[in-house]
């Protein structure tokens, strides 16, 4: 109960975890209502469904290329996907 609720420590796991997604989950909600009045209500819904579909097709594809070959972490996948140079781009 302690570990969950918790003060949250400086550098630990568990903030990091809620830094990073709250950093990503804010922008994206604040930006998806000027998206939809920028491109109108209908252009708008189809991309975010294309934007969706291809952000759930990506990570498939990255999660089926790791548990085919056994590779431990995202370093070792873009390391098989793309080579050397797709490596130190990431």
């Amino acid at each position: 109960m302690n570990r969950t609720f918790g003060k949250l420590e400086k550098g630990s796991v568990r903030g990091s975890i809620f830094s990073l997604c709250s950093a990503a989950v804010g922008g994206g909600v604040l930006s998806l209502p000027y998206m939809l009045v920028l491109s109108g209500w209908a252009t708008g819904i189809i991309l975010l469904l294309v934007g969706s579909f291809a952000a759930v097709w990506s990570n498939l594809m990255l999660a089926r290329l790791a548990t085919d070959h056994k590779l431990g972490n995202l370093d070792q996948v873009a390391m098989k996907a793309g080579g050397k140079f797709f490596k130190n781009l990431l």
